[in-house]
């Protein structure tokens, strides 16, 4: 189905790439005068006219020579008023992101209650934790500049950029320390965390998926095959900070999650625009993972799911909840998700990895727009004062309370409003939303 739906697009890409490309042929001499990329710019029109979930809205006098280059092309061409999340990037970059390499300090963080800016996670390999920095350290100063300063001043990010710069954090004990850290290449963890612990007489399996990324798949084999093999008979699944990726590896771990009975009932349908949607538009099924030996992992066949969500939790997270609820109780704590119901993929336009927004995503009862995020059934903050796994981390917390109970603790009860005091996270752009970290 997936190399169907990339010859087809193929196909579309040529035949209105030919009908764009004669329409501006007078133009060509006036583009290459302004534009630096002129050919990879119309292809980028051309793409966006054709496939683009919003390309209504591209207006029809639209002229590439009013722009420098193929990103700022592509750029120009978003829908902004929905479009959070379209992006182009070199085709190396998106590649290497794809397959689990970055270069960067690894990490990220969010405002705690208090506003203090706190580490939320850091990958295993990353400069910051060759340094010694974990989840929960507050960041006070970059550069002997307090991080307040640099956020008010919109330059925080920015800072983060450089290739090398000195830290001040402060440990939960804590103890003050100055750190001179570069930002080097390395090879980034999926799983943040995963254990299995015994909980009121059950096998209660944890696990932090940080990322739907290819590079995920073979994390994800080796932990639900460790799952299905201990027999676990509740899963807590934390997807707080993972912002989405293949919808394959979503539809695979739905597959292992879902009940047996459901095996090629619909996960999700893809819904294009109008232009390509006959041929387009998609369902997607739950698999069966005894028929399907490619299949990562091993079935759990369980009857419910606890999940735990924060504004970054995006996308391919998104569908595997939304997916997931017409055929099991899902037990949703946390936060509202992100808020993307819509899908994306990958064309590769000269050195260019362009990837607009095509579809939309809709579960089985046809629920989907969720723009404004997933509603949780009872919110918990992000309790990032304490590690992953720890029992007094609030959202872990309430999900093994439930576990014991069969309900929510009082101070979880379900509410309409978000959370009073929600959190600020730092949500990097483009194909670092995918990973997370700066």
């Amino acid at each position: 189905m997936k190399s169907k739906l990339s010859i087809f697009f193929s196909l579309i890409f040529i035949l209105f790439g030919s009908i764009v490309f004669f329409s501006n042929c007078n133009q060509d001499k006036k583009d290459e005068k302004y534009n630096s990329e002129p050919e990879t710019s119309k292809e980028i029109l051309n793409l966006m006219e054709a496939a683009y979930l919003w390309y209504e809205y591209i207006p029809g006098s639209f002229n590439i020579q009013n722009y420098k280059n193929a990103k700022t092309t592509f750029n120009a061409l978003l829908y902004k008023p929905r479009d959070k999340w379209s992006f182009i990037s070199t085709r190396t970059a998106w590649e290497q992101t794809k397959e689990g390499e970055d270069q960067s300090y690894g990490i990220n963080f969010k405002y705690d209650a208090n506003y203090n800016v706190r580490v939320t996670f850091v990958y295993d390999n990353s400069p910051m934790a060759k340094a010694g920095i974990k989840r929960s350290y507050i960041m006070q100063k970059v550069n002997n500049k307090d991080v307040d300063e640099l956020i008010n001043e919109g330059s925080f990010t920015n800072e983060l950029g450089k290739g090398e710069n000195k830290f001040q954090f402060r440990t939960p004990a804590g103890d003050t320390n100055t750190y001179q850290i570069q930002r080097q290449s390395f090879q980034m963890n999926a799983i943040l965390y995963n254990e299995i612990k015994q909980v009121a007489g059950k096998k209660v399996g944890y696990v932090v998926l940080n990322t739907f990324l290819p590079f995920a798949e073979s994390e994800i084999d080796t932990i639900f095959t460790k799952f299905a093999q201990e027999s676990i008979d509740e899963l807590i699944l934390d997807l707080r900070y993972n912002g989405g990726g293949s919808s394959y590896l979503s539809q695979n771990l739905a597959s292992l999650i879902v009940p047996s009975s459901h095996y090629g009932d619909a996960y999700v349908k893809y819904s294009y625009n109008d232009r390509v949607a006959e041929q387009a538009d998609t369902t997607f099924t739950f698999i069966d993972p005894l028929q399907d030996t490619s299949l990562a992992g091993k079935p759990l066949d369980l009857s419910r799911l606890f999940v735990i969500s924060t504004p970054m939790t995006a996308s391919a997270s998104e569908v595997l909840i939304n997916g997931l609820e017409p055929y099991m109780d899902v037990i949703h704590i946390g936060d509202y998700t992100n808020g993307k119901p819509v899908g994306m993929q990958q064309f590769n336009i000269g050195n260019y990895a362009a990837v607009p927004v095509l579809f939309k995503m809709a579960n089985a009862n046809g629920e989907a727009e969720y723009y404004n995020g997933l509603e949780p059934d009872a919110f918990v903050m992000d309790d990032v004062s304490h590690y992953f796994g720890d029992k007094h981390e609030d959202c872990y917390e309430e999900a093994l309370y439930y576990i014991r109970n069969n309900e929510f603790s009082g101070e979880a009860a379900k509410t309409l409003k978000r959370y009073p005091s929600r959190q600020k996270y730092f949500i990097p752009k483009g194909r670092r939303a995918f990973i997370g970290c700066y």
